[in-house]
């Protein structure tokens, strides 16, 4: 390989990564672009105990939020759990009527303790 071959991939290389970096700065605007998207917010009144209190405000320094900001994510993420065990019980209940049938007729036709007898 020649010096001017071995210039030529250095050359490559360093292109590269100054496309690989001007890639990334490009995503990471598109997230903070994401990210200042505001929600209409309603505001609340809330009563809890001031120990709890405390400890929700230490939570919410320690991930650099606000006690609105944490209690927000709290919520967004029980209600997502929430749908998401919805939707996963309808899911299962259709599979259940659209399951084949066993031949049973819906009736349990042995005994439990024929069903646990031992030899």
């Amino acid at each position: 390989m020649s010096i001017d071959d071995k210039m030529e991939i250095d050359e490559r290389r360093k292109y590269q990564r100054m496309m690989q970096q001007q890639l990334t700065i490009t995503c990471f605007r598109a997230t903070l672009f994401y990210v200042e998207v505001t929600m209409e917010t309603q505001n609340i009144t809330l009563s809890i105990p001031k120990d709890v209190l405390l400890k929700v405000k230490l939570l919410a320094v320690k991930r650099q939020t606000s006690v609105s900001g944490l209690l927000a994510q709290t919520l967004t993420r029980l209600i997502q759990q929430e749908d998401a065990y919805v939707h996963a019980r309808q899911r299962h209940l259709q599979r259940l009527e659209q399951s084949i049938d066993l031949g049973t007729g819906g009736q349990i036709l042995i005994r439990r303790d024929e069903l646990h007898e031992r030899v």
